[in-house]
């Protein structure tokens, strides 16, 4: 019994050293906070601040629409970002189903994610490339929109 309360031990372990590695994937390859070459030290430190802020909420949004698919998705996204995301996907207003795992799975469309039956659930990379996306949404849409 104790090798198996071990083994899960191991397991737990290595699930949160998964989540830390996607987290820093997120910071190093999606933010490129690696690239970034500022004049001080408190820039740096600036910046650093809030892309730890975006890859944290990256990485909330990965999980969550995983986790919790079924919770109402204004848990992550503002209701003009599901809004305009819905309507750039299927080109007509929002229904009043609203999940987390839709609009992640919308938006990961918006970055390169196919969303076929095989796929499986967007991963982190897909994602970060579809916010970018959405916020090109976003301003058109409030520039459509006069705001």
């Amino acid at each position: 019994m104790g090798d198996f309360l071990a083994a899960c031990e191991l397991i737990n372990w290595y699930r949160k050293r998964w989540l830390i590695e996607t987290f820093f994937n997120i910071l190093k390859t999606g933010c490129q906070i690696e690239n970034r070459l500022l004049a001080t030290k408190i820039r740096l430190e600036r910046l650093l601040m809030i892309f730890l802020i975006i890859s944290y909420r990256i990485l909330q949004m990965t999980m969550l629409s995983r986790i919790v698919p079924e919770q109402s998705c204004e848990l992550l996204f503002s209701r003009e970002e599901w809004r305009v995301a819905y309507q750039v996907r299927y080109r007509k207003s929002h229904q009043l189903k609203r999940l987390v795992c839709k609009i992640c799975m919308i938006v990961s469309g918006f970055g390169g994610h196919l969303g076929r039956k095989g796929d499986g659930d967007a991963g982190a990379k897909t994602l970060w490339k579809g916010l970018l996306r959405l916020a090109d949404y976003l301003e058109a849409a409030q520039a459509v929109n006069g705001k």
